[in-house]
């Protein structure tokens, strides 16, 4: 079984020249709604949240999370050549390895690993969309919450209005979900 972190580390190591280090601050976004994709990211340490805004509603919609040894891409945008559909925007400052597309193409025509890396960040994709629709449509607020943070225990640091969003909840239903237990 391929290790896909260990992989991603390996190019990084084989062409330093073509990566750069980045400290990117809370607020920043990596990905932009509407705009095409630039750069692929490489999470060494921090948090991003991913979602889109709600014309209807007014309000912002948050898809997902991702944080070290994560691979930064909106994976659907940059395999159908179009503008990414969601935002991605760092919700705790973030230390990366920064490619461009451009230079990620190229080292893709020496690096046979590239295309089984994207196959792991997409498979991820699905694999969490999956696990979310079955928790929705199984669990309460409280156990999906509590499954949330046993899986990602990061997001312990996140702003309850985040985590009510991608739990389809209001914050104040969050907030009596956790309020029902004092350890969570």
């Amino acid at each position: 079984m391929i290790n896909i972190n260990s992989e991603i580390k390996n190019i990084i190591e084989k062409y330093p020249n073509l990566w750069t280090k980045k400290i990117i601050e809370k607020g920043s976004f990596l990905h932009e709604r509407g705009k095409p994709i630039k750069n692929i990211y490489f999470c060494e340490n921090g948090i991003v949240r991913i979602f889109y805004y709600n014309e209807k509603t007014k309000e912002e919609i948050t898809k997902g999370f991702l944080s070290k040894n994560d691979i930064i891409i909106p994976i659907t945008s940059y395999v159908q050549k179009i503008p990414s559909i969601l935002d991605f925007q760092i919700i705790k400052n973030c230390s990366m390895q920064v490619i461009t597309i451009k230079d990620w193409e190229e080292i893709e025509k020496y690096e046979k690993i590239i295309p089984y890396i994207l196959l792991d960040v997409a498979t991820s994709v699905i694999y969490k969309l999956l696990n979310y629709q079955t928790e929705n449509v199984l669990f309460d607020t409280k156990k999906r919450y509590t499954n949330l943070l046993k899986n990602y225990p990061y997001l312990s640091d996140v702003k309850s209005e985040y985590i009510a969003s991608y739990l389809g909840v209001a914050p104040q239903s969050l907030s009596r979900s956790k309020n029902k237990n004092p350890l969570l």
